[in-house]
Order: C-alpha cells, then structure tokens, then sequence
C-alpha cells in the first residue's frame, strides 16, 4: 500500500536515515513510479535533503502541474 510506504519514508526521514529513504524509493520506483502520491513522495524526500535535491522537487512538481493542471 503506497499511503503506508509514504509514511514510513517520512518516519525514516524524521530520523535522517536518508540511506534507508533512497533504498525504500527504489522499490517503490519500480511499483508506483507514475502515480502523483510516488512523485510527491520524491519531491517531499528532495525538499527535506535541501541543497541541489531542491531543484529535483522544483523540476517535479512543474511536471505535475503541467500534467493535472
């Protein structure tokens, strides 16, 4: 269940156990990777990691906005 993986990735997260994050998005990358909960998943992972992650969120959700408007 994708709601159940997407709280655990942000408990993970709570913890700055980003190593456990990248491993449980792999997975997920390959069951959910065109679902909108999976692709604001990973920008809500990259805008936690900050730095250079932030323009991979950015990139994201313009891409969501351009597919759901």
């Amino acid at each position: 269940d994708l709601d159940g993986q997407r709280l655990l990735v942000t408990f993970l997260e709570k913890l700055n156990r980003y190593d456990l994050v990248e491993r449980k998005l792999d997975k997920l990358r390959k069951r959910f990777l065109d679902t909108v909960l999976f692709q604001l998943t990973e920008a809500q992972v990259a805008l936690t990691k900050g730095g250079m992650a932030i323009k991979d969120a950015l990139y994201i959700y313009q891409e969501l906005v351009e597919l759901h408007g």
